[in-house]
């Protein structure tokens, strides 16, 4: 688990430093939670490195990442494939950058999260990857 502390002069530190630490915090922990659930499912790879809280890029090699997008998408979950500008069907510059692998890159999507995201979502989310894995 990862825990965030802002250190400054005890006087300065107001409700709005702890309430930024505290949902910094919890998004440290979503992450970790989908980072770890997802790192035990056959066949994908997470592409994102540790240290951003707030988007996570996996891989399902078998899948293309349209249709993982699709899938999650009937199931009310709404992830991206690529960023907003980027053409369809086409390899993800970002990851195809790091690992020079067009089927990886092809397969890639991207969860985002918020101080909105709830633990329910995460839920879901973790469930309907097992389930899509199947």
């Amino acid at each position: 688990r990862f825990e965030m502390r802002i250190h400054i002069h005890p006087q300065s530190k107001n409700h709005y430093i702890k309430l930024l630490e505290q949902k910094i915090t919890e998004r440290f922990n979503q992450e970790s939670q989908i980072r770890e659930e997802i790192g035990k499912m056959k066949n994908i790879l997470i592409n994102s490195p540790i240290g951003n809280p707030y988007i996570l890029n996996f891989s399902i090699l078998d899948r293309k990442g349209g249709e993982t997008v699709e899938y999650l998408s009937k199931k009310g979950i709404c992830i991206s494939q690529k960023s907003a500008c980027s053409l369809n069907n086409t390899p993800s510059k970002a990851v195809m950058a790091i690992y020079h692998d067009k089927k990886r890159a092809l397969s890639s999507v991207r969860v985002s999260l918020s101080y909105l995201t709830t633990k329910d979502e995460i839920n879901a989310l973790i469930d309907a990857l097992k389930e899509y894995r199947k």
